[in-house]
């Protein structure tokens, strides 16, 4: 088990036709980012999974088209400098002319087994929280800016002999958060 969540771009409606391009986009470990599902927010609907074949319809299918136009626009949201090498790669990397195919899968299975007894259900949560990231996208936008203008410690406090230094704060992480960084 990978513990992961996996993004393709397709050509193809699972279940309805046979498979021809199936092309990577990303992965993301232990959760489904933000990027992720507003990628697959325009037009999702509810398919059959090509990961994992036997578990039936736990996969979400939508317009990568549109899906572009969803993601750009909340991209375009984050104006802070640390932002824009992260959006750029984004956004090179999605309009690359062999990702330009009619449709974007979510692959969230692996995610659901780490929790969930219904498959079904969680598919279903799944699709009705991505039909309901407009209202969501605001609060994102700030707590992610917030996040990238919080002070990173640079003086650690004082250890005792037997604890570990910690580590500073990595200050993309609030964007790493979001999912991205995480294509190909």
């Amino acid at each position: 088990m990978a513990n992961q969540c996996s993004l393709y771009a397709v050509d193809f409606v699972p279940g309805e036709g046979e498979k021809t391009n199936l092309l990577l986009l990303g992965e993301y470990a232990y959760d489904i980012p933000l990027v992720f599902k507003l990628l697959i927010s325009a037009s999702p609907r509810i398919c059959p999974s090509l990961d994992w074949p036997g578990e039936g319809e736990v996969a979400i299918l939508g317009d990568l088209t549109q899906g572009h136009e969803q993601l750009f626009a909340f991209l375009d949201q984050l104006t802070h400098p640390l932002v824009e090498p992260l959006i750029e790669e984004t956004k090179a990397f999605l309009t690359r002319p062999e990702f330009q195919l009619p449709y974007v899968l979510l692959e969230p299975f692996d995610i659901f087994q780490m929790s969930e007894s219904d498959f079904f259900a969680a598919t279903s949560r799944l699709l009705e929280e991505i039909q309901l990231l407009d209202e969501r996208i605001p609060t994102e936008v700030e707590t992610t800016l917030t996040a990238l203008l919080a002070p990173i410690s640079t003086s650690p406090k004082r250890l005792w002999p037997w604890q570990k230094t910690q580590k500073p704060r990595d200050p993309l992480q609030p964007l790493y958060d979001l999912g991205l960084g995480s294509w190909g």
